[in-house]
């Protein structure tokens, strides 16, 4: 379609011969180009049928990992078998609950626990499903349910009824437990995240020796004689930079974090306010990434040049080139050419820099690390299942604080996206490796808009038999706010050793 007075390209249509295809966009000098699938290469070369291929795999793989979490209790929870009606099991004085699949409760007279999907199908009408079918569920007859997370649609549950008149009456609402043991072989589709379920745990906390390619960095570290468990991360959240107050508190921050000497900084969106996010061109973003660069120039900080590691985490909301999906693109390498320039004397002003994308993992000094920017304090309490909740209030359970219920359902649901697809959409070919973190990790930060919060989260401390141990979650704050942000010290030895929340005093 070409515009007659000015002869130029307006819309470039093209016809898809196959209904499957699906058309991509190549950005090239600031303009979009569409080109069919059939002339892509790659990854890039996919057709409708791998979309729904990979959103079925995505769910199939959590119910697999939420199986796997369950059944590793071999004294609390058992398989159905074939023929058994009896929900518990006893060995040696102990009761083995069995855990049955959504066509097991057809035509039962006895009610059973159950593992499935809540899903809205229909207005006010929920269902619970797994990969083989889909029943009703009533929420009318619950006597008991967990107090301390919240329930939406699209999460994994466990829930003990019976079925009658084609609908699930729920007695029972929880979720799956975390494993049981996190040092085993992990086996399942080899989703060996961190590369260390291979190893010892008693390997993996000692202090990673140094390749022969970073010796000498290894030794400029080493001679300040900072031991492991001083090794530090800083995580900073929401910077904002078009604000000039944050710029004052950034060159504050930049200076103190030099004489702490953090191994790697972390900073995650938004880079810019709300206000013109969607308004300022990309060469205009390009020059706030540039003031943090000045800062470390004009202030010589030797150690934030030349030693840490920096890590860019965009959000998926405000954060230029990202399409509002999750997980999120990494930032174009154009938005940091500048601290990525080079001085007189060849070297760069910030040596190292690499942009993530979002979700992030970091494997550190053998802890294990998940960083995640988004809105599941806003997204969460406004999506609870009013439902469950009018129920809950009724038995006058006692509920948790709201940012732990928050951090107990991300860890519980072994998901950094609980929600539905209506809420938040899904980039599903990335989603079944990005967003799943099963097993749980040691540290999980949840940048969030809301103020900064700190929680243990015991794992399996319902079960006395098994070692109590603890997930981190953390919140580091909003820096534009309340200048406030996160540093971490993985191999302190407690909680409040390894998690400091700051902030900065102008």
């Amino acid at each position: 379609m070409h515009d007659r007075v000015y002869g130029q390209l307006v819309q470039e249509v093209h016809v898809l011969e196959d209904f499957t295809q699906l058309p991509c966009v190549r950005l090239h000098n600031g303009q979009i180009y569409f080109i069919n699938a059939a002339q892509a290469v790659g990854p890039n070369k996919r057709t409708s049928f791998d979309v729904v291929d990979a959103h079925s795999e995505y769910y199939n793989l959590r119910l697999a990992l939420a199986e796997e979490r369950i059944f590793s209790h071999v004294s609390k929870f058992m398989r159905a078998k074939l023929g058994s009606s009896n929900q518990t099991h006893s060995d040696g004085g102990a009761r083995a609950q069995t855990v049955f699949s959504v066509n097991s409760i057809l035509g039962s007279l006895h009610a059973k626990w159950v593992l499935g999907l809540l899903h809205q199908k229909e207005d006010g009408q929920y269902y619970l499903e797994d990969s083989k079918l889909s029943v009703r569920i009533s929420f009318a007859n619950l006597e008991q349910a967990d107090a301390s997370v919240f329930y939406t649609e699209g999460m994994l549950v466990m829930c003990r009824g019976l079925h009658s008149d084609d609908v699930f009456y729920i007695h029972s609402l929880r979720m799956p437990p975390l494993h049981a043991r996190k040092s085993f072989i992990f086996k399942l589709n080899e989703a060996d995240y961190f590369g260390a379920y291979t190893k010892q745990r008693q390997i993996m906390s000692q202090p990673v020796e140094p390749q022969a390619g970073n010796l000498q960095f290894s030794k400029k570290r080493d001679e300040g004689g900072l031991p492991p468990c001083e090794k530090s991360i800083a995580v900073v959240s929401q910077l904002e930079l078009d604000q000039a107050s944050t710029q004052r508190a950034m060159v504050k921050l930049l200076e103190g974090l030099e004489s702490m000497r953090p191994e790697i900084i972390v900073l995650v969106g938004d880079f810019l306010s709300t206000r013109i996010s969607e308004k300022l061109p990309y060469d205009a973003f390009r020059q706030h990434f540039d003031t943090i660069s000045q800062i470390v120039k004009d202030n010589d900080l030797k150690c934030l040049k030349e030693q840490t590691h920096w890590i860019l985490l965009p959000s998926c909301d405000n954060d230029p080139g990202q399409c509002k999906l999750f997980p999120a693109l990494p930032l174009a390498d154009y938005f940091i050419s500048g601290p990525r320039s080079c001085l007189p004397n060849g070297q760069r002003i910030i040596k190292n820099m690499t942009l993530s994308g979002n979700p992030c993992r970091i494997s550190f000094y053998g802890k294990e690390i998940v960083i995640a920017r988004y809105n599941y304090f806003k997204k969460l309490k406004k999506n609870n299942i009013a439902k469950i909740q009018v129920a809950i209030e009724k038995l006058g359970l006692e509920e948790a604080s709201e940012t732990l219920r928050v951090a107990n359902t991300i860890v519980l649901q072994g998901n950094l996206m609980p929600l539905p697809q209506i809420v938040q959409p899904v980039t599903w070919s990335f989603a079944k490796d990005a967003l799943n973190i099963v097993p749980h990790p040691d540290i999980l930060i949840l940048a969030d808009d809301c103020q900064d919060y700190h929680h243990s989260i015991p794992v399996n401390s319902e079960f006395k038999e098994e070692p109590v141990t603890h997930v981190q979650v953390v919140n580091p704050g909003n820096f534009a706010f309340d200048r406030s942000f996160l540093m971490l010290y993985p191999n302190a030895g407690s909680a409040e050793e390894m998690v400091q929340p700051s902030k900065i005093d102008l």
